[in-house]
């Protein structure tokens, strides 16, 4: 076997990650999230599978209110992948998502940062924050600058949580991500 470093719990729907929980299963869809019908069918292939989180991507908006009508049909927690666009993050939120994976880096501002904090926040879900590396020497981050940057990101949003949460969240993390879970 192996030391696991423990971990704060964090609550994805109805799983537990961290602590003294099982290392959960997770997959990502390879389909369009827009196309219900093939992403659910995928859906529930990876649970029989012993899949027991799901990740999706949501590129579009489409994409982000397809995920009421996939949450219906499936039985795990699902995690919305968002790029770019911060307005996607707080649509799925508000169509389901049980967790929301960002990377502050291209979301954009701080206020665009703080809407996806305060919309997660008020429906208690969990937000990983992908993308956020602080040392130099691991293979993501081997360009010094890229480095920075990152860490200058991953500061500028801890300064905006901060701002408003009043202490009320839990982290934890790792080389790569952080999860936030208010």
């Amino acid at each position: 076997m192996f030391d696991r470093t423990k971990a704060k719990v964090i609550r994805i729907g109805d799983r537990c990650i961290g602590g003294d929980y099982p290392i959960a299963i997770q997959s990502m869809c390879n389909t369009k999230t827009e196309d219900v019908k093939a992403t659910v069918a995928q859906i529930l292939a990876l649970e029989a599978a012993g899949c027991e989180i799901i990740r999706v991507a949501v590129p579009t908006m489409e994409a982000a209110e397809a995920i009421t009508e996939i949450k219906k049909q499936i039985h795990i927690p699902l995690v919305a992948d968002i790029h770019f666009d911060y307005r996607l993050a707080m649509a799925s939120v508000e169509n389901g998502a049980d967790k929301i994976r960002i990377n502050p880096g291209n979301i954009g501002s701080p206020e665009r940062i703080q809407a996806v904090v305060d919309c997660c926040r008020e429906k208690n879900i969990p937000i990983r924050i992908f993308g956020i590396c602080f040392r130099a020497s691991c293979k993501p981050c081997a360009d010094h600058r890229r480095a920075g940057v990152i860490r200058v990101l991953f500061e500028r949003l801890c300064a905006v949580i901060n701002r408003s949460d009043h202490g009320n969240r839990k982290c934890c993390g790792g080389i790569g991500c952080v999860f936030i879970q208010w």
